[in-house]
C-alpha cells in the first residue's frame, strides 16, 4: 500500500495533523466536484476514514477541510 501524504490544517484555532488529505483533494478534483458546503458531509466521511476526527469539533472539521480543498 502505498503511504499516504500527511499535512496540518488549521482546525479552529488548533493545527491538526491529517493523512492522505492530498490524496482525497485529488479524486474530487478530477471528478468534477466543486468546493462548496454540499461537499462538506463527504469530506468529513473520506477523511475520517484515516484520520480522527471528534464528533464535537465536525464543524470545525468541515469548515477546515472545505478551505484546504478550495486552495487546492
Amino acid at each position: 500500500m502505498p503511504k499516504k501524504s500527511y499535512r496540518q490544517i488549521l482546525v479552529g484555532r488548533l493545527m491538526s495533523g491529517m493523512i492522505g488529505l492530498d490524496e482525497l483533494f485529488g479524486e474530487l478534483f478530477e471528478a468534477g466536484r466543486a468546493p462548496d458546503e454540499t461537499l462538506v458531509p463527504e469530506l468529513l466521511a473520506r477523511a475520517g476514514e484515516d484520520n480522527y476526527i471528534p464528533s464535537a469539533a465536525k464543524a470545525d472539521y468541515g469548515a477546515a477541510l472545505l478551505r484546504e480543498y478550495r486552495k487546492y
